[in-house]
């Protein structure tokens, strides 16, 4: 699947759709496309603070809030149609989805997550858990088809 391919499925085939199953082009392309726009958005965010003299952490907040709500429902249903072609059932993956973003919003990431500054050793334990669900979402990326690993997709 291409980068266009891979786009117009996302965005566009399967927006709000779970049916199906993506592949491991799609879900890393997808991947790419968001890492692309948050550091285009906090580019962007930077320039604006710097011209109009607003509130850098400001701005840097509400992007932070905005980007994420823009592409949840995209990020959803291509999770679960990964994991549906990994042999996961949807309220599953949809469970594993919701821990991970919980996770992300709640570990402290090595002390940096001003949200979790106050939870002392429970933060490192946090960062533990994070950084191994991290790891899963990336083996559900790198998985091929139902148990197996190769790179034939």
């Amino acid at each position: 699947m291409t980068f266009k391919e891979s786009l117009r499925s996302t965005f566009v085939d399967h927006y709000y759709r779970m049916d199906g199953e993506a592949t491991r082009s799609e879900y890393w392309w997808f991947f790419l496309t968001y890492c692309l726009a948050t550091i285009l958005t906090g580019v962007l965010v930077a320039i604006v603070a710097l011209v109009t003299g607003l509130d850098l952490m400001l701005l840097t907040t509400w992007a932070s809030i905005l980007l994420p709500l823009a592409l949840v429902s995209p990020m959803i249903s291509l999770w679960v149609r990964r994991c549906r072609a990994l042999g996961q059932s949807p309220a599953q993956s949809i469970a594993i989805f919701v821990g991970l973003f919980a996770l992300s919003m709640v570990a402290p990431l090595g002390g940096m997550n001003p949200m979790a500054l106050d939870l002392g050793g429970w933060g490192r334990w946090l960062d533990y858990v994070f950084y191994a669900a991290l790891i899963y979402s990336i083996w559900v990326g790198l998985r091929s088809r139902r148990g197996t690993a190769s790179p034939s997709e």
